[in-house]
C-alpha cells in the first residue's frame, strides 16, 4: 500500500518571523554599503581622508542617522583594506572601531 504525502501546518511563531518592513530594509541598506564602497575604492587616499573629515564635522554638528552611520562604516572599511598591507597593527585598530560600529549602526536601524 502506497503512503500519500500530506501536509502538516507548522506552528507560526512571531519569534520565528521576520517582518517584511526589515527585510525589505536589510536589502536596501546591503544596495547602500555597496554603493558607497564602490564610490570609496575609486577615491584617492587624499579624497577619501578629505571625505572622512566631512563625515567627522557632520558627526559632530548633527544627531547620527542611519546615513551617516553607513558612510562611516564604509569608509573605516576602505581605510582597513588599504591598510592592511602596510601596517597589520592599524589595520587591526581599524577593524575593532568597524565592528563597533557596525553594532551601533544595526542598533540605531532596529531604533527607528
Amino acid at each position: 500500500m502506497l503512503k500519500r504525502n500530506t501536509v502538516v501546518a507548522a506552528k507560526i511563531e512571531k519569534s520565528n518571523v521576520l517582518p517584511m518592513n526589515a527585510w525589505k530594509q536589510n536589502i536596501e541598506m546591503k544596495k547602500e554599503e555597496e554603493t558607497l564602497s564602490s564610490y570609496f575604492s575609486i577615491l584617492g587616499f587624499h579624497e577619501l581622508f578629505v571625505e572622512a573629515q566631512t563625515l567627522i564635522i557632520e558627526l559632530q554638528n548633527k544627531e547620527i542617522s542611519r546615513d551617516m552611520g553607513l558612510r562611516a562604516k564604509s569608509l573605516l572599511k576602505e581605510f582597513q583594506k588599504r591598510t592592511q598591507n602596510q601596517s597589520h597593527g592599524l589595520s587591526a585598530a581599524i577593524g575593532q572601531v568597524t565592528q563597533t560600529l557596525e553594532k551601533n549602526v544595526e542598533r540605531l536601524i532596529a531604533l527607528n
